[in-house]
């Protein structure tokens, strides 16, 4: 082994190529705060690295689509603490003087990369807990913003190349209690939904309205699951969001309604009117696939078409906007949008990159949060009052729970419940947090009482 050089004078680790053998090495990583982890390697030769028994770095010669013969990397989310890293180093091509073989690079979360530091190695196969060794402080953060020395998000304008991700896995299940679930079958019948997507939950009424996106209709469904009203309008073509505008004393609660066919955000009044109203727009849209609203009416929509996010305000004037088809943003497809606890979320199907956002994509942190999935039946999320949010995994047939900072925390607690759940939204009623889910596949749509989140 080598001690190499570092972009800051610190020292990394490599191994000489002289002698010509293989190596295989087994050890220790030191995750010394929680959250997703770059790993490179840099080699004439062929090399693998699999943390906690996941391949992260995988170069071969004659591996398809490498990008460069000599470089490859991958990213990997991970817990703090010491996690078991093992590679396989075979080497090849020329060396040159004083240059090793193979070279370790890494970006912990929220911090600058830079060649991989002995001391965050360790040479042992033994479970290195509690006082047997600590864990070495944290890597200064580039940005404040992205976090602290327990869990940070990453700025990620370079990671076009990873070739492997891993998000979060083993997250421990919250509590969830059936309310009702409505399922009967794919339809346009009373009762049923075909291809539901977006979800929305009054909680002064309890009643759950859903976007019933093929039957191009808004359903409204009772604090007990049981139809009410449906709301069926000729303006509507591919309704796949839904957002609900609390009333007054004097005046109906409205319930915007985000329409990817008609490109339009429409206001449907609740009250006995129940008239359905073009939202008057400065921006245009392709294809947007979610959005939220806050208290005062302003929203944040994903155009996912168009590859960005745009921020309007109450009366429909476009404000601000984030990423751009050219932006890793744009290019992960962004499916839906967020507001909670101050802050501006947005999840990317395209990617499974959940996203805060700042001034632009190039300073907003994110990590991959969940496997990649389609725009159409892509990702949602779902804010609490106090920050923490929901988020739907289609592919992997659950619900997430994070903490306002991001920071994944838990699962949905039953592993078969669904079969590809969309739409969710969480409200706290009556002291109590429910969340909504629909599932385009079953045609269905749930109504659960969560308990046991942290």
């Amino acid at each position: 082994m080598l001690r190499c050089k570092g972009s800051a004078g610190g020292v990394g680790w490599c191994i000489d190529r002289c002698g010509g053998g293989s190596v295989r090495w087994s050890g220790k990583l030191a995750a010394a705060r929680s959250g997703e982890y770059m790993l490179a390697a840099l080699t004439e030769g062929d090399v693998i690295i699999r943390v906690q028994g996941q391949p992260v770095v995988d170069k071969r010669a004659g591996l398809p689509d490498a990008e460069s013969i000599n470089y490859a990397e991958g990213l990997i989310y991970l817990e703090a603490g010491w996690r078991d890293i093992e590679i396989e180093y075979a080497p090849g091509g020329v060396n040159s003087g004083d240059q090793p073989g193979l070279r370790l690079f890494w970006q912990p979360p929220g911090s600058n990369p830079d060649l991989l530091p002995n001391s965050y190695l360790a040479p042992a196969l033994a479970d290195l807990g509690g006082s047997a060794r600590h864990l070495p402080p944290a890597p200064p953060l580039m940005d404040a913003r992205l976090g602290d020395d327990r869990f940070a998000l990453s700025i990620v304008p370079a990671f076009r190349n990873a070739q492997m991700v891993t998000p979060p896995t083993s997250l421990p299940a919250f509590d969830a209690a059936p309310v009702w679930q409505v399922s009967n079958g794919c339809g346009n019948g009373n009762g049923q939904f075909d291809a539901p997507r977006g979800v929305a939950i009054d909680a002064a009424s309890g009643r759950v309205y859903v976007a019933d996106t093929l039957n191009a209709r808004v359903v409204e469904l009772n604090a007990d699951g049981v139809v009410e009203r449906i709301f069926s309008d000729g303006q509507f073509q591919e309704p796949v969001d839904l957002e609900i505008l609390p009333g007054s004393v004097t005046s109906a609660a409205n319930l915007l309604v985000l329409d990817a066919g008609a490109q339009q955000i429409f206001t449907l009044n609740l009250g006995e009117v129940n008239t359905v109203t073009p939202l008057p727009l400065t921006a245009t849209f392709y294809r947007p696939r979610g959005f939220d609203a806050d208290a005062a009416g302003n929203l944040l929509v994903a155009d996912t078409g168009g590859g960005r996010l745009v921020a309007l305000n109450a009366m429909g004037q476009e404000m601000a906007t984030f990423g751009g088809p050219e932006t890793i943003l744009g290019q992960g497809q962004p499916g839906d949008a967020m507001i909670v606890g101050g802050r501006d979320w947005a999840i990317t199907a395209e990617d499974g990159r959940l996203w805060r956002m700042e001034t632009s994509a190039n300073d907003s942190g994110s990590f991959t949060a969940e496997p990649r999935s389609d725009t159409l039946n892509g990702p949602r999320l779902a804010g609490l009052p106090d920050g923490r949010f929901f988020l739907s995994d289609p592919i992997g047939r659950t619900v997430l729970f994070h903490a306002p900072n991001g920071e994944p925390r838990g699962r949905f607690p039953v592993s078969d419940q669904f079969a590809r759940p969309v739409g969710i939204d969480a409200v706290l009623r009556n002291g109590l947090v429910q969340l909504a889910v629909t599932d385009t596949n079953l045609c269905a749509v749930s109504l659960w009482q969560v308990g046991g989140l942290p």
